[in-house]
């Protein structure tokens, strides 16, 4: 069940397993603030953060004379 705590407890909390998984900023500050010491697993991006995506598609039959 998700909780809102305080930013400065996400660290202790997984450390002391009052917390399962927390998502924050993203890889670089997660990083920064060490979750990755007391996280086994790191998933990016959530299902609920949605990325960029660029496509380029080629339509090879229009191309040939």
């Amino acid at each position: 069940m998700p909780q809102n705590i305080p930013a400065g407890e996400i660290y202790q909390s997984l450390e002391k397993g009052t917390i399962d998984a927390a998502e924050w900023v993203g890889p670089y500050d997660d990083q920064k603030l060490g979750f990755n010491k007391v996280a086994p697993f790191y998933y990016y991006p959530g299902w609920w953060e949605g990325g960029p995506q660029l496509d380029f598609f080629i339509n090879q039959k229009a191309g040939t004379p």
